[in-house]
């Protein structure tokens, strides 16, 4: 044992000793699954995240449009509220 194996410690010795003498080849760590199955599940994932980004998209086009009655019911609050008094947004009870 020399000083530099102090120094290093034990731990990076040992690693030192395993990248030395052992090689990681990529077909050792190749998955054994099929072309295929990779594929689909590839595809699933594109497909599931596409629909959640055109989902997003369709809530915030949602969001940005306020529906008519929203707006009708804005401006009929508006008109009943005195100048200067601000008032939470109610909206009105639809039925069901």
């Amino acid at each position: 044992m020399n000083a530099s194996d102090i120094v290093r410690g034990s731990s990076e010795r040992q690693r030192s000793k395993v990248s030395r003498t052992l090689f990681l080849f990529t077909a050792d760590v190749v998955s054994k699954q099929p072309s295929s199955m990779v594929a689909v599940t590839l595809a699933v994932y594109v497909v599931l995240y596409l629909a959640l980004i055109v989902a997003y998209v369709a809530v915030l086009k949602y969001m940005a449009e306020k529906p008519d009655e929203v707006q009708v019911a804005q401006a009929a609050e508006r008109a009943a509220t005195p100048v200067g008094i601000t008032t939470s947004p109610v909206l009105p009870a639809t039925p069901a």
